[in-house]
């Protein structure tokens, strides 16, 4: 341990493995199954927050600006368009 001219000093402590065999950490959660090309559009965007999309960009509640600055445009992605996000996130 090294010490400052203040007096102080670096100390870190770890405790690698925990006396109480309590996990250290929560498991991964498991992800649903792949909708099929048919299923409902709340399926595909269920399936697409549990890899790790934002649903509100999803769901079309985020807005984006078009080229006037008083006009918003939604955004809002087909079913197939989901699916090839779907693809493009490794589900």
């Amino acid at each position: 341990m090294s010490t400052d001219s203040g007096g102080l000093r670096d100390d870190v402590q770890a405790e690698l493995n925990p006396a109480d065999g309590v996990p250290t950490s929560e498991p991964a959660p498991t992800l649903p199954e792949r909708p099929s090309d048919s299923a409902a559009k709340s399926k595909w965007i269920e399936y697409l927050v549990a890899l790790g999309a934002s649903e509100a960009a999803l769901t079309g509640e985020t807005k984006h600006w078009d080229d006037r600055a008083s006009d918003y445009v939604s955004s809002e992605l087909s079913k197939s368009e989901l699916a090839g996000l779907a693809d493009r996130l490794g589900g």
